[in-house]
Order: C-alpha cells, then sequence, then structure tokens
C-alpha cells in the first residue's frame, strides 16, 4: 500500500536502490529531497520531493509527497509537511507555481492537495499502475499570485514534524 502511488511501484526496491535513488539528488540544484521527520524522538516517517528538473526560467517545480508510514496517515502530518513545503519553494527558492501528478484512485492525495488550495484538473492521460492497470492522472498546481492573497497557515513552531532536513 505505501509504494502504491509512487512511481517505483512496479519495481523491486532494496536498500541500495534506496541508497541510489537518495544519492541520485546529491549534488545537483534542480531537485530535493526532503525528509519528514517527527520532532519527538526524529522518526523518520516520509519524504518530499522537488523532482528533476525545476525550469528556473519559468520557475516551476513539480512535488510530490509520501508518507510511507502508514500508522502515520490521516493524522494531518502530510499537510503540515505540504503547507510548510510550499511555503518553502515559494519564499525562500522562489518559485511562481507549484506542479503535482496525482493518480486518480488516490482520494487521500487529491483531497491534500485540494485542501492545500492547489488546483485539481481533469485528467489528461492515463497512467500504468501496479498490474497493468490504466489510472487516470490528474494535474494539480498552485501558482505563487494565490498563495499571496491568501497564503496557507504555517505549521505551529511546536508542530510534530520536522520537514525541512534533507536526506
Amino acid at each position: 500500500d505505501v509504494n502504491k502511488y509512487l512511481s517505483c511501484a512496479n519495481k523491486r526496491q532494496s536498500m541500495e536502490s534506496c541508497r541510489e535513488y537518495v544519492n541520485s539528488f546529491q549534488g545537483y540544484g534542480d531537485r530535493a529531497l526532503i525528509g519528514v521527520f517527527l520532532r519527538k524522538g526524529g522518526l523518520h516517517i516520509g519524504n518530499l520531493t522537488l523532482f528533476p528538473p525545476v525550469d528556473w526560467d519559468n520557475k516551476v517545480g513539480t512535488i510530490g509527497i509520501s508518507i510511507g508510514r502508514k500508522e502515520y496517515w490521516k493524522k494531518g502530518y502530510a499537510r503540515e509537511a505540504l503547507t510548510a513545503f510550499i511555503t518553502y519553494c515559494f519564499e525562500t527558492l522562489k518559485l511562481h507555481q507549484l506542479c503535482a501528478g496525482i493518480d486518480g484512485s488516490n482520494i487521500n492525495s487529491l483531497r491534500l492537495f485540494r485542501n492545500c488550495r492547489f488546483r485539481i484538473k481533469k485528467p489528461t492521460h492515463l497512467r500504468t499502475l501496479i498490474n497493468e492497470t490504466a489510472e487516470n492522472e490528474f494535474y494539480a498546481s498552485l501558482c505563487k499570485n494565490d498563495y499571496d492573497q491568501n497564503p496557507l497557515a504555517s505549521p505551529l513552531p511546536d508542530g510534530e514534524v520536522n520537514c525541512l532536513k534533507e536526506v
């Protein structure tokens, strides 16, 4: 269930393939892999991704989020982490638009991005998922202008996650 909606869902993962994936983000200015850690105890529960390549000319980035520990699903951690990441992308990286592709059957992710004020557009194409099942992929986007008019509530200083820590 954890990997079901990830781009690596159809590939068998190992510690070595995970290391290679993490290392593929090292030393580049057009991508980021940021861990989501609990403040209390420092447990790594997921990742935020700024996928390569970032379009720096137009200031557009494609993002993703995964909470990899099911026991932390539906507890607000994803929203807190995504909200902080959106703020980081707009305020620190100075991006002007964030985009995400979301599988049509991933209702929780669609809800998360909608609640973070992304505009969800109807599916434009099918994407192959597990067991060769074709699934609609929705396109989500958030422009800095929309964000500036009504910034997302910032995570509280004593929030549960510390998400701006590189993996």
